[in-house]
């Protein structure tokens, strides 16, 4: 497509050049740069395109959150044993950090994601109990 409208200029111009028009040769000109630069932001647009088909490609190895947490997990885990770190997996650019098994702390269920260092709760937080301390006033 672009080759025969480059020729086309091309014979134009060496048209024009038996003429001796100096306009028509500036038009030519302009036109065949202005052909060129479309190539170039053709070849981009083409470039991003094939970089937005692979982020969909991408995309669909991921379930949508899953109750009853939320986690996101490949299609390929079908036990949703290994959810991805809802972090990472929200991060522009984006990473996978799987989070390790649940692990009981003083103040509920965590996982843990090894990439971002994230304590992702499974249980809502907790306060520790308070001791049985009797606290006197500072007047005593």
């Amino acid at each position: 497509m672009f080759g025969s409208a480059v020729t086309a200029l091309k014979d134009a111009k060496e048209v024009a050049k038996d003429v001796g028009d100096i306009e028509l040769k500036e038009k030519i000109g302009t036109a065949y740069d202005t052909l060129l630069e479309l190539k170039v932001r053709l070849y981009e647009v083409d470039d991003e395109n094939r970089r937005l088909k692979r982020a969909l490609e991408d995309q669909t190895k991921y379930t949508d959150p899953l109750p009853p947490f939320g986690y996101v997990y490949r299609t390929d885990d079908a036990e949703h044993k290994n959810p991805l770190c809802p972090r990472c997996y929200q991060n522009t650019p984006q990473k996978i950090g799987f989070l390790k098994a649940p692990h009981k702390a003083p103040t509920g269920v965590f996982r843990h994601c090894p990439v971002c260092s994230t304590n992702v709760p499974e249980t809502t937080p907790t306060r520790p109990p308070m001791t049985n301390k009797k606290v006197t006033p500072y007047w005593e």
